[in-house]
């Protein structure tokens, strides 16, 4: 199982990206937003969730976790499969979707490409609860540094890094500089780590 990729990516193609890591090219789904920020020869890092149907495994690509949670969230409910839930995450961001639905906004939900009157009562039904605790949670954590220190933590032991290793390297980090984002934790820890 994929968890995580990080390599040079290779092409780009409407909300598709081929990422090449070590001899291998993988095509991972990324939706229009994101895709709309990525460039050719550059690297990324990404969060996957693998999501087997017609027999192929079809890989979705997320640039935090808080995204790859939500793409759970959606891909639960009946009528939500994994190119949808990319398409919702790519017009409203994980903070956004869940102020929409707890706030019954309808409108909002219904103005996404795919997303019908019955799937949007649907979605709003059924995620409200989710919504509503997501709210709350951001409300207390948005901005904690506490957050990207876990979430790089994770991101480098699944690069195969020892945690004490990898724990350093954040430690040094965040002693000369306050990185707000993942991306940004992990880009400046991985000059300080050996190769493994």
């Amino acid at each position: 199982m994929i968890g995580f990729l990080e390599g040079v990516i290779l092409r780009i193609q409407a909300d598709r990206c081929w990422i090449f890591v070590s001899g291998l090219g993988y095509i991972v789904s990324v939706g229009t937003r994101l895709a709309s920020q990525l460039s050719v020869q550059h690297s990324v890092s990404l969060w996957i969730e693998t999501v087997v149907y017609d027999g192929q495994g079809h890989l979705f690509g997320f640039k935090t976790q808080q995204e790859q949670s939500w793409f759970q969230f959606l891909t639960a409910v009946s009528g939500v499969g994994g190119r949808l839930a990319v398409a919702i995450l790519s017009d409203l961001e994980p903070d956004a979707l869940a102020a929409s639905i707890s706030e019954n906004q309808l409108a909002v939900l219904r103005s996404i490409d795919g997303v019908g009157p019955k799937l949007a009562n649907r979605l709003m039904t059924e995620l409200k609860d989710k919504a509503q605790s997501w709210a709350k949670t951001r409300a207390l954590s948005v901005g904690s540094a506490e957050d990207v220190h876990q979430d790089a933590l994770v991101a480098l032991m699944t690069l195969g890094y020892r945690k004490a290793d990898a724990e350093s390297a954040i430690l040094r980090v965040l002693s000369e500089s306050k990185p707000h984002t993942l991306e940004q934790m992990i880009t400046r820890c991985l000059p300080l780590l050996s190769p493994i």
